[in-house]
């Protein structure tokens, strides 16, 4: 994958809505004996709801990379610098789905990525074990 691969064309349709709350829970009651790799890019800024809602640890072995993309300027509701957009749908990723990894679309190591969602993954069972 690439930027070129991530960001749609110019000029392309936004959807009406995304519903994060509906993909993250999906991806949460994965589970079984194989790791499961799950990359969701999204603007992270349209939902059916005003909030993302917490999402239970997954049982099995799931690698979850959210790569953010920024807004098209045509539909961004809110007016703050690319850095100041990220970093505030970032955090609100992270307090829905803790033991995901959320990555800028220009950060192409994948790799690394889902090293790093599969030990938050593990750092967040440590802490709330998840019912098997």
């Amino acid at each position: 994958m690439s930027e070129s691969t991530l960001l749609p064309p110019p000029n392309y349709p936004e959807p009406p809505r995304t519903d994060l709350n509906g993909v993250f829970r999906r991806v949460g009651l994965l589970g079984n004996d194989v790791t499961t790799l799950q990359i969701v890019a999204t603007d992270g800024g349209e939902n059916y709801t005003t909030q993302l809602q917490p999402v239970q640890v997954p049982t099995g072995r799931v690698a979850l990379v959210v790569v953010l993309i920024p807004e098209s300027p045509t539909e961004q509701k809110v007016r703050t610098l690319g850095y100041q957009q990220f970093e505030q749908r970032k955090a609100r990723i992270i307090a829905a789905v803790p033991w995901a990894e959320v990555i800028p679309y220009f950060d192409t190591d994948y790799n690394l990525a889902f090293e790093k969602a599969l030990a938050r993954l593990d750092n967040v069972r440590r802490v709330v074990p998840s019912e098997r």
